[in-house]
């Protein structure tokens, strides 16, 4: 199965000793509305990296079941693995989940930090103190330039005034519609197969994500965003 990644920034970084100690010790809680009780976020497997500071996040959220006469609102529990790492600015950290997770634990990444969401932006995730890294199409390109060896798909907005969205697979470096596509549109999803590391990714404009299939460690998936995405980042 398919693996996404996403990179929070950090602002002011972090110091790992103290870091540490204070995932072994917090628990957090929130407010719930619907469901019994608060809902509770918890730090475990916390281990020192080379870069920084490796665990899963535990948390709750209100999962919505419906019944015979009514809608009832439960606790239901998720787990992710985080990497927080030093290598990346003044510190950040790498959420390893399914894209529609991502948020849910930047948020409450925010509750532990004790960061406010940001009113200017649109995005309730970022914060004065914390920002997920962006990937442009123009920054794609780039890192396509950079590691891609061979792209097997690639999906486009805006082709013509005509076609929303499209989407290519194979061979597309041998593709005639490929390179037309890749004159006319926007390119926002593709995948490779990566030159340096020898397996195959995927990069989301859309999400501001980096993909991975295969035999992938979470530290691999580290040094794959600090050695080639965030290089080719303007």
């Amino acid at each position: 199965m398919p693996v996404s990644t996403a990179i929070y920034e950090i602002e002011g970084g972090f110091e790992s000793e103290d870091l540490i100690s204070r995932l072994s010790e917090v628990q957090l809680e929130r407010r719930s509305e619907r469901a019994n009780g608060p809902l509770r976020t918890k730090f475990e497997a916390i281990n020192r990296t080379t870069n920084g500071v490796s665990c899963a996040i535990i948390y709750e959220v209100e999962q919505k079941r419906p019944g015979w006469d009514d809608v009832t609102y439960e606790r239901e529990r998720k787990q992710s693995r985080i990497r927080f790492t030093d290598s990346v600015g003044e510190g950040a950290v790498l959420v390893v989940a399914k894209g529609d997770y991502q948020s849910e634990i930047a948020s409450r990444l925010l509750d532990f930090f004790g960061l406010g969401p940001d009113p200017s932006s649109p995005d309730t995730t970022d914060s004065l103190g914390m920002t997920r890294v962006e990937i442009s199409e123009e920054e794609l390109t780039s890192i396509l330039r950079d590691d891609g060896h061979v792209e097997s798909r690639a999906t486009y907005d805006s082709i013509d005034e005509n076609t929303t969205s499209a989407s290519l697979a194979g061979a597309l470096g041998e593709s005639g519609p490929a390179d037309e596509f890749n004159q006319r549109g926007n390119k926002r999803w593709v995948i490779f197969e990566s030159r340096s590391f020898e397996r195959k990714v995927g990069i989301t404009v859309k999400n501001d994500a980096v993909v991975f299939w295969g035999d992938w460690d979470d530290a691999e998936m580290e040094r794959y965003w600090t050695r080639i995405v965030l290089p080719n980042l303007n």
